[in-house]
């Protein structure tokens, strides 16, 4: 039976499933503002930092510095994974920009109290109930926003090629956020954060693949430092 811990649970994951989406809508309205590579890389910083501090301050944990090291490299190969996008669009700014970091920074602080409260109900859930309250509520939240913004419901494109792929990608996050739920339950906060910004490296090493895109040195570098960092955090966690 679902939920049937206890409806506290199922209380709190409806909270942090809410925030997180709140949390995501911010990030979609920074990327429409400032570049990607930027708003990702500032998210992922203040994302890993507001969870490290509620870790620390509220679930008192603790980590050892080769921890908090590895965790460092994975910051830094994100950086580096970015850094040419990042300065050769710095100059083509406009004070939008501002407005976009703004949203970027407040996306990744929504997300840590997110995880904060996912990784709160996960002591008396299974992840099967995270997910299955995280989808539910991702599809009405998001509804609800979009017919009291555009009081319309037509955001599904007549192209057929197009409607496959919003399907087959919400396909996959619900399996990635499934995954994400099972190593939250196992681990702290911080480092399934920690791990899950490793992400937009494998995105790279896959496109390089299998769609023949070109890693510059940078890139490269990136990579291997966010393994190192991998390595670091698995092995002294």
């Amino acid at each position: 039976m679902i939920f049937r811990q206890n409806l506290d649970s199922l209380f709190i994951f409806v909270i942090g499933t809410s925030t997180g989406c709140i949390g995501f809508i911010c990030y979609v309205i920074s990327i429409r503002k400032i570049p990607i590579g930027i708003a990702l890389t500032l998210s992922a910083c203040s994302n890993i930092l507001t969870i490290l501090l509620l870790d620390y301050f509220l679930n008192l944990f603790i980590y050892n510095w080769l921890v908090l090291f590895g965790s460092f490299l994975i910051l830094m190969s994100i950086f580096l994974l970015n850094f040419e996008y990042i300065f050769s669009n710095t100059p083509k700014m406009k004070n939008s920009s501002y407005s976009g970091m703004f949203y970027s920074l407040a996306a990744s602080l929504i997300w840590g109290f997110a995880t904060y409260l996912n990784d709160l109900a996960l002591n008396h859930a299974l992840f099967v109930d995270a997910a299955l309250a995280r989808t539910i509520v991702w599809v009405i939240l998001p509804s609800l926003i979009t017919i009291c913004i555009r009081r319309n419901f037509d955001f599904i494109p007549d192209n057929k090629v197009h409607s496959f792929k919003i399907i087959l990608a919400a396909i996959l996050a619900t399996v990635s956020t499934f995954f994400w739920f099972i190593a939250l339950n196992r681990t702290t906060g911080f480092l399934s954060v920690i791990m899950s910004n490793s992400a937009p490296i494998f995105a790279l090493i896959i496109g390089y693949v299998f769609l023949r895109e070109k890693i510059s040195k940078y890139q490269t570098l990136g990579i291997f430092i966010s393994f190192s960092g991998i390595l670091i955090v698995i092995m002294f966690r």
